[in-house]
């Protein structure tokens, strides 16, 4: 995926959407499994659960603690959300999704979510001496009431 989501965001999607609809479960990653691919799994969650940016970058932060979006992929992401509608949007309390409210340990599907992402990341030995600040705190600081 491109530094610039915009262009594929939307294929990105529908491909998950394609193997989800088929049982298939969706390995997302990419070369350190930390910012494209989280961007990825976040922007998912945005346009099919119909969450907000913050909402769905929380959520994948439960299922993969590591992942650090950098803040190019973040504003894109911000963008999504008004282009998408979602300003006022919640996920509907039949998605099956853990909200920060109603759980603060992952989910079963994050768990194994997040195993198979561990597995392959060990199996491409793929380690980062770098560490990312974390977006969440800004954007919680930029879109506070």
């Amino acid at each position: 995926m491109a530094a610039d989501l915009a262009p594929s965001i939307d294929a990105a999607i529908d491909i998950i959407c394609r193997a989800r609809d088929q049982g298939l479960t969706v390995l997302i990653h990419c070369q350190e499994g930390v910012s494209r691919s989280a961007a990825l799994a976040i922007a998912y969650m945005m346009r099919e659960h119909r969450m907000r940016f913050l909402d769905a970058y929380a959520h994948v932060k439960r299922c993969s603690p590591h992942i650090s979006p950098n803040m190019h992929l973040v504003s894109q992401l911000a963008a999504f959300e008004r282009v998408w509608g979602l300003a006022a949007a919640q996920p509907p309390p039949s998605a099956g999704i853990a909200t920060p409210e109603s759980s603060s340990a992952p989910s079963a599907s994050c768990a194994s979510a997040a195993a198979a992402a561990a597995a392959a990341a060990a199996a491409a030995a793929v380690a980062s001496p770098y560490a990312v600040p974390s977006p969440f705190a800004l954007m919680a600081a930029r879109h506070a009431p």
